[in-house]
């Protein structure tokens, strides 16, 4: 998590970092690292799932027309090609949006990390509100190409979700209908 760097960075300088005290503790720290960046990583999957989640409803909306029915349907009486499809396109979704999120995240915080930490390198004022708009800008572009993906990626998904519903019947399901419980597990 480059963003979780640049904060702690950002608030207690990168001074007292010494390579040489590490030497030998590199697995160690490793494992380490890996007990906090995997659950927050997790925590942003989620984070990321829930501010995009009204526009995951309207997508669903635009091309699945029974609430009731979610891709858990189509997983159920889908072949395994399929399914791989989904798992696949499931997967590009998260990325997407993830990135979306972590993008948002590093832009502020390299801003915040170059106007705290790296202002003392640069003398010239100016200098310094070009590399601060060059990294505004930039980061600005990843988040929209991420999130443009995303949409599309997402707007796919459901199409082709609806067109496998149909396919298969599923869209003649009632209101009154149970869904079955291996149905609800995806959205």
């Amino acid at each position: 998590m480059a963003w979780f760097t640049l904060l702690t960075l950002s608030i207690f300088g990168f001074e007292w970092i010494d390579p040489e005290k590490f030497k030998g503790f590199e697995t160690a720290l490793s494992f380490a690292s890996l007990a906090i960046i995997y659950p927050l990583g997790v925590f942003m999957d989620n984070l990321s799932d829930t501010i995009l989640s009204k526009r995951v409803k309207k997508l669903k909306i635009r091309h699945i027309k029974n609430e009731k029915l979610n891709i858990g349907y189509v997983l159920d009486a889908a072949s395994g090609p399929l399914r791989e499809y989904f798992t696949y396109i499931r997967m590009k979704i998260r990325i997407c949006r993830v990135t979306f999120l972590n993008f948002i995240l590093i832009t502020i915080t390299l801003v915040f990390f170059t106007l705290i930490r790296l202002n003392s390198l640069v003398n010239d004022s100016d200098s310094m509100i070009s590399i601060v708009f060059w990294e505004i800008a930039t980061g600005l572009f990843i988040i929209l190409f991420a999130l443009w993906n995303w949409n599309a990626i997402t707007n796919n998904y459901y199409e082709k979700a609806a067109k496998e519903i149909e396919k298969l019947g599923l869209d003649k399901i009632n209101d009154d209908q149970v869904v079955p419980v291996s149905a609800t597990r995806l959205k």
